[in-house]
């Protein structure tokens, strides 16, 4: 199983950002990058999946998602990634945010983004709750979440189960840890 994709019962749950780089692992001192989740295979069963009713929670990081390497620990192309920024010997690589959905449910979590940004920054750290979860769904087996800075803790951790069937705002702000 890849650490981008957890599956609970039928469900999916996918952590996009930086749980999406693929790492290998071919000496006992050596890590190297090896590519981005998903591949093509990988992006056409998570889409069936989606188009057959299974649930499918999208967890979103809660700063960008961006990984500094040196260049010789990487050991795939650069081109799917949204920005190389190169500062010898280091890369500074960004993973594109939910570049493997379609582009009208892509769009629509970027909009939840947006709007997450916009109260990650006009409220109090202390206030708000360890994730966002977004009430206006796109689609009815698709749902978005977002972590904020702060942590969770262990006792108020959430099973993908319950974070997905909180549909209205009401149950979700009952559910999310304050």
């Amino acid at each position: 199983m890849d650490a981008a994709v957890l599956r609970d019962g039928d469900m999916t749950v996918v952590l996009d950002g930086v749980a999406r780089l693929r790492w290998s692992h071919p000496g006992a001192d050596q890590w190297l990058l090896c590519g981005l989740w998903p591949t093509g295979e990988e992006q056409e069963e998570l889409l069936q999946r989606l188009v057959a009713g299974h649930p499918l929670l999208v967890l979103l990081g809660h700063g960008p998602a961006t990984v500094s390497v040196y260049r010789r620990e990487v050991a795939t192309e650069l081109d799917r990634f949204e920005n190389v920024i190169e500062s010898d010997p280091l890369l500074e690589l960004s993973v594109p945010v939910l570049d493997w959905l379609p582009e009208p449910l892509a769009a629509h979590g970027r909009d939840f983004v947006a709007r997450t940004d916009e109260l990650v920054r006009t409220t109090a750290e202390a206030l708000l709750p360890a994730l966002i979860m977004d009430v206006g769904v796109a689609d009815a087996n698709l749902l978005f979440a977002r972590r904020t800075a702060r942590a969770v803790s262990a006792p108020g951790c959430l099973q993908a189960r319950q974070v997905f069937a909180a549909r209205t705002p009401a149950f979700a702000r009952a559910l999310v840890t304050r």
